[in-house]
């Protein structure tokens, strides 16, 4: 049928950056038949605005039940760690087995969000 069958995406250690991060969220957002598992954006230069971007395109695909996100050693701050924290709240993080966030700029603000998303599923 042609659906891509991808299971893991690993982009860690390059430079992909918000822009590279907001493409991603958008395939992630609209691609309902795809099944990732693992995404892995670990050290690429992202900020609050990719974070934000990746963490949208998780919560608003209903077919997407991701077990790992690698978001360590980048720029996010509290408002991405914020957005990532919703979707932790959201349906679509319920099969979630792991989330780097190790290595950012995320204060108590984006922690205490993270902790308040934790409670969920």
């Amino acid at each position: 049928n042609g659906a891509l069958k991808l299971e893991a995406l690993g982009l860690g250690g390059n430079e992909i950056r918000d822009a590279g991060a907001t493409a991603i969220a958008k395939a992630l957002e609209v691609n309902g038949a795809l099944k990732l598992e693992v995404l892995d954006l670990q050290f690429n230069q992202i900020g609050d605005v990719g974070a934000t971007a990746i963490g949208k395109g998780l919560q608003f695909n209903g077919a997407l039940k991701l077990e790992a996100l690698g978001l360590g050693g980048n720029e996010i701050r509290d408002a991405g760690a914020t957005a990532i924290a919703k979707y932790l709240e959201s349906e679509q993080a319920s099969q979630l087995e792991r989330l780097d966030l190790d290595d950012n700029k995320i204060g108590d603000v984006g922690a205490t969000a993270i902790a308040k998303g934790l409670q969920f599923n």
